[in-house]
């Protein structure tokens, strides 16, 4: 009886070492220095950066053009690829709300270092302060 037992007892240990050994090499996996790196390198592809917000002025004497009329403004650390989100700010006066909506912009596009924007309504005669969301997707 006491072999038996002892065989069971050796039998569990050697199983509890492999299960042990294998929770530790997957336990490396992710704390050794290469594996942090390869998370992070992962990460940083996978996931979308932090948006920032950008505070900029739409002057009317900027607008051009008859039919269409486009405006462009210099906004630091925008480029062709990236997303921006535009809107009148928060704090513009009555007049300056009402020329953004009387402006009637359709479209716009990103360059280096600039934000060019479209309209086909009534060409602003006050500056427009706006608030840009440069995406960090």
């Amino acid at each position: 009886m006491g072999r038996i037992r002892d065989m069971v007892l050796q039998l569990f240990a050697a199983r509890s070492v492999k299960a042990a050994s294998a929770a530790a090499a997957a336990q490396n996996k992710f704390l050794s220095l290469a594996g942090l790196t390869s998370f992070l390198t992962h990460s940083k592809a996978t996931f979308a950066g932090k948006s920032r917000l950008v505070s900029a002025s739409l002057p009317a004497s900027g607008w051009a053009g008859t039919d269409t009329h486009t405006i462009t403004i210099n906004v630091s650390g925008v480029t062709a690829d990236t997303l921006v989100e535009i809107m009148v700010a928060e704090t513009a006066a009555t007049a300056q709300k009402t020329a953004w909506a009387e402006a009637g912009i359709v479209s716009g596009s990103t360059g280096a270092g600039t934000v060019s924007l479209e309209a086909i309504g009534e060409v602003p005669e006050v500056d427009i302060p706006v608030t840009l969301i440069i995406r960090g997707d």
